[in-house]
């Protein structure tokens, strides 16, 4: 499920390619659905990021201890939060052409005629 932002686009050519990649290397399909658009109240993440953002609220994030302090309090639905600190950078303006995604569309990636962008299914190359 997904909020269909600027990263996870359905038209975003470098998460398809990877999404496409990912499938096929594991052999499994991989079914994408989108929030509709305004519409976070549906969304969980938004939800946590609400919680959170109450949590932090009048702190300081000067250091990645106050951060980590404040997550280790944070629960949702009786689950405590897992907290991982990512360091990885990663590139940004990565982009396919048209030309080079349209032998994906159709075969590994699937729209719903319905719901062309809402609902998606990559499927591995068989």
């Amino acid at each position: 499920m997904l909020d269909n932002g600027p990263d996870n686009s359905g038209v975003r050519t470098a998460f398809l390619k990877g999404l496409v990649d990912l499938s096929n290397k594991y052999h499994k399909e991989i079914e994408l659905i989108y929030y509709p658009p305004y519409h976070s109240k549906y969304n969980p993440v938004e939800r946590l990021w609400a919680r959170l953002e109450m949590m932090w609220n009048g702190f300081l994030l000067t250091s990645e201890e106050i951060c980590n302090q404040i997550m280790k309090k944070l629960t949702w639905k009786e689950v405590k939060a897992k907290v991982k600190c990512i360091t990885k950078e990663y590139e940004k303006g990565i982009t396919y052409s048209k030309a080079e995604m349209k032998q994906y569309e159709g075969i590994n990636i699937i729209r719903n005629n319905e719901l062309k962008k809402w609902s998606i299914l990559v499927t591995p190359t068989l």
